[in-house]
């Protein structure tokens, strides 16, 4: 199979990785796979310009072949214009296809990346499908009329976060309704989608998201240790620090954990927000409580020492789609904590691999941390549980790339 996948950006959120993953996957099984995106480094960049660009506009990574393409903020370029090379049968076919409404086609849009070079690129590229990611942005809109000028089979993964407001807008679910399948994570998910309007309930394939066991069971403490001093117990957060990954509540919740256990501390890995860096900063008292780490690529060895040395995984998020992260610490044999919302329920099985609390509840969320930090034993068996459930499970790359791989047939077998 000639395999085009196109996400938003490749820099890389949990999204991303899958699809990094599931390309490389593919790619050793002898399909050809191109992945065409923007040059923005994270969320905000894919809006608003800002210096967090990939200067790289071609290169491989693990043999796969990655496209960047700039992003056109002005908004003075037309979408319209960026297809004119095209000849004029496929401008024919877009334009029959442009039955969207305007506010369908705003809604993408605004939300970037608007890059009319990339598009360009998607129309040339040979492919017998293509495949998108994560709404609300535009990626997932190009997937939509590129496979239908290109009359391929398309195909999305939204990672559709359903509980957070900014996702109920009917555009989402019309853009999504032109695709052939649609990749979902959780029974909760699938039933939003088909409850607020996907017409068709065979549009929808459930898949799960999967972790690499091997390389967390070689991990070794001292690659943690040999940087960073252990003084007591780690709470570890690894993710956007914003409002949306429960960062901000972890940092609220700091006082009354320290208070009860005064030598624990709470590492932080990922991408920093204003609202994070306004918010740790007051809490100067409890410096010594914090470490705040920056970027850290996937497979970095701080990053795996970090969860091989934590005793609790948090990420109270408002909402998530899976939670690839919840995978690594169990990969680690490490409990996790998690909100109390649907699609996580199904993932975390609350008092046996984890422990799941109210979003945006730091009071409630420091009783759990205090809770898990005082009882060793149960922390040992909820990280044995949730390990042994990725093993019972079969959540690895091998098995989610077959599932994939079945997909693309049969979309193929429909064209």
């Amino acid at each position: 199979m000639k395999i085009l996948h196109c996400p938003q950006k490749l820099s890389l959120s949990g999204a991303e990785f899958y699809f990094l993953r599931i390309s490389e996957e593919l790619a050793k099984r002898g399909h050809t796979v191109k992945i065409s995106t923007s040059n923005a480094l994270d969320f905000i960049n894919l809006r608003n310009p800002s210096e967090k660009i990939h200067q790289k506009t071609e290169e491989k990574i693990n043999g796969l072949q990655i496209n960047r393409f700039p992003i056109d903020y002005s908004f003075k370029s037309s979408l319209v214009e960026s297809i004119l090379n095209s000849n004029i049968d496929d401008l024919i076919k877009y334009i029959k296809f442009f039955s969207f409404n305007i506010n369908d086609l705003y809604k993408f849009l605004i939300n970037g990346p608007y890059s009319p070079q990339l598009f360009k690129n998607l129309l040339k590229t040979k492919a017998d499908l293509i495949h998108s990611i994560a709404i609300p942005y535009a990626s997932v809109l190009y997937s939509a009329i590129i496979g239908k000028i290109k009359e391929i089979p398309k195909i999305c993964t939204p990672f559709y976060h359903f509980e957070n407001p900014r996702y109920e807008f009917k555009s989402y679910i019309n853009i999504l309704n032109s695709h052939d399948f649609i990749l979902t994570n959780s029974d909760a998910e699938s039933n939003y989608l088909i409850k607020n309007g996907i017409i068709s309930q065979d549009k929808i394939r459930k898949i799960f998201m999967a972790v690499d066991v091997e390389k967390y069971q070689k991990t070794k403490n001292k690659w943690f240790l040999d940087l960073h001093e252990k003084k007591g117990p780690i709470i570890l957060f690894c993710g956007h620090k914003n409002f949306e990954k429960g960062a901000l509540t972890i940092l609220d919740s700091i006082p009354s954990v320290v208070k009860e256990i005064p030598n624990v501390q709470f590492v932080f890995i990922g991408p920093s927000t204003k609202a994070f860096i306004i918010k740790n900063k007051k809490l100067k008292k409890y410096k010594k409580n914090i470490l705040n780490l920056g970027v850290l690529p996937y497979f970095s060895k701080l990053k795996r020492g970090a969860f091989a040395v934590s005793d609790v995984y948090v990420m109270p998020s408002r909402s998530e789609a899976f939670g690839i992260c919840y995978l690594e610490a169990w990969a680690s044999k490490k409990p996790v904590i998690g909100s109390n919302i649907n699609a996580i329920q199904e993932i975390i099985q609350n008092e046996h691999d984890g422990l799941l609390t109210n979003f945006n509840d730091p009071l409630d969320l420091s009783k759990k941390i205090i809770y898990m930090l005082k009882n060793e034993d149960l922390r040992e068996s909820m990280g044995k549980e949730g390990y042994n459930k990725i093993i019972k499970n079969g959540y690895t790359y091998k098995n989610l790339v077959n599932r994939i791989e079945t997909i693309y047939k049969e979309a193929l077998d429909k064209y």
